[in-house]
């Protein structure tokens, strides 16, 4: 999020933004991350939800906010929980 914010502010002065919201809209995967780690302005949320309506039933965008998300359920141990050296006991094969 703060790259992409970044880099919508500095298309919008730079008289860009057109080419830019269009490089955004054709990523295969977007994924959103550091969602909400500071408050966004007007801009940058109008600015968002033109990248998000450009992608909406054309290309997937991972994010929290995104109502047609599919949810998908895991069960079992966490790979990253079992392979990290933190949770592993000093007998625990590797």
């Amino acid at each position: 999020m703060p790259r992409l914010g970044h880099e919508l502010h500095v298309a919008r002065g730079d008289s860009s933004l057109p080419r830019v919201l269009t490089r955004w809209a054709k990523i295969d995967v977007l994924i959103l991350d550091d969602w909400g780690l500071t408050p966004l302005g007007a801009q940058e949320r109008h600015d968002l939800l033109d990248v998000l309506e450009d992608r909406c039933g054309e290309r997937s965008t991972l994010d929290r906010v995104v109502h047609t998300a599919h949810h998908i359920i895991l069960n079992g141990e966490s790979m990253r929980k079992k392979r990290s050296p933190l949770t592993r006991g000093p007998d625990s094969a590797t």
